[in-house]
């Protein structure tokens, strides 16, 4: 999964998607081709929001700062394909 999710590289073997072969350099790239790894709360960071949490492993960055804006689009539309589109992108996990 955290292969195919770009937050592992693999060792061996090829994935397709579509009958093309790629692979994914961060989650990010992952995320444009529509794949999505929503993690186990486990491996969440409580006092850190529901958005920041989603793109921890590649946040989106304008200028070299954090681009909030495409931030929370990243973790709504993330958030609306795994079903749950009525969790804030804001809110803190621990909440």
């Amino acid at each position: 999964i955290k292969v195919m999710a770009g937050v592992v590289a693999p060792d061996e073997g090829t994935m397709t998607l579509d009958g093309r072969e790629v692979s994914f350099a961060s989650p990010a790239a992952a995320n444009q081709a529509g794949i999505v790894c929503i993690f186990q709360e486990l491996s969440l960071i409580p006092e850190l929001s529901v958005a920041d949490n989603i793109v921890i492993f590649d946040p989106p960055k304008r200028f070299g700062m954090i681009d909030r804006k495409a931030q929370r689009r990243i973790a709504e539309e993330a958030l609306a394909r795994a079903g749950a589109s009525d969790i804030h992108p804001c809110a803190l996990v621990k909440d």
